[in-house]
């Protein structure tokens, strides 16, 4: 039995999740997370930023595409526009609207330099 704060009221666990539950309770939060840390980039900032190559615009990358290029920099088999190989995981980032290059997030920091650009063909 526990006790909430300062109070005597106890608090009864009868029921505990099984380790399936647990996952998606899991999954369901990360995602919640993830959904107010990319809303939380101001959207003016992301009014005016384009893609340095095209000047076309971008939008915040959804968590599914990130988990692929993650996937893919895990493996080994990423490289960025300027040829070099991508081996950091990336915590988000902006789409070019033409769905062909994503410019990483990095600590809440969007690189947006051409060279550092990851084009998407590369991903299955």
């Amino acid at each position: 039995m526990a006790y909430l704060g300062d109070t005597l009221a106890p608090i009864l666990f009868l029921d505990y999740p099984t380790q399936r539950e647990s996952r998606l309770l899991n999954r369901e939060f990360t995602a919640y997370a993830w959904e107010i840390e990319m809303l939380s980039m101001d959207k003016e900032i992301l009014a005016i930023l384009c893609c340095p190559a095209t000047k076309q615009s971008v939008s915040v990358a959804d968590e599914a595409l990130v988990l692929k290029v993650n996937d893919a920099v895990s493996r080994g088999m990423l490289m960025n526009a300027g040829q070099k190989l991508v081996s950091e995981k990336v915590e988000g980032g902006l789409l070019r609207a033409d769905g062909k290059i994503l410019y990483p997030i990095r600590e809440d920091i969007p690189v947006m330099l051409i060279d550092e650009g990851i084009p998407l063909d590369q991903i299955s």
